[in-house]
């Protein structure tokens, strides 16, 4: 179904292409600074609109570029180092809870005999 709308689209796209170029045949001077020429409004129009979107891939495949050697430049550099009393106190504080969770876990002495005797 996505592939009907889209040759559809490409359809009309081409009608209002065809239509706009038949009416847009008049002859307009274009002047290059050293030369001038006549050409149909149409070849003008679809010429700068060619151009642009040449201008615009091209600039923005040169900012693609620059990012990732800007990403892989970013990679290589060194991570930064913890402050040892940060990774001290990270330690601790990662003891302090696994230490926590295993009291939790564990039957104390009075729950075993507790058990033992049911």
């Amino acid at each position: 179904m996505k592939r009907q709308g889209q040759l559809i689209l490409g359809i009309i796209l081409i009608i209002i292409i065809a239509v706009f170029s038949i009416l847009n045949v008049t002859p307009v001077p274009i002047n290059f600074g050293v030369v001038t020429v006549r050409w149909p409004l149409v070849i003008v129009l679809l010429g700068a609109v060619f151009i642009g979107a040449l201008l615009m891939f091209l600039l923005t495949t040169v900012n693609h570029f620059q990012k990732r050697r800007q990403d892989k430049q970013q990679g290589e550099a060194p991570a930064s180092k913890l402050e040892p009393e940060t990774v001290k106190q990270h330690n601790r504080r990662i003891t302090g809870a696994v230490a926590e969770q295993t009291k939790t876990t564990q039957p104390t002495h009075e729950q075993k005999e507790k058990d033992d005797d049911q």
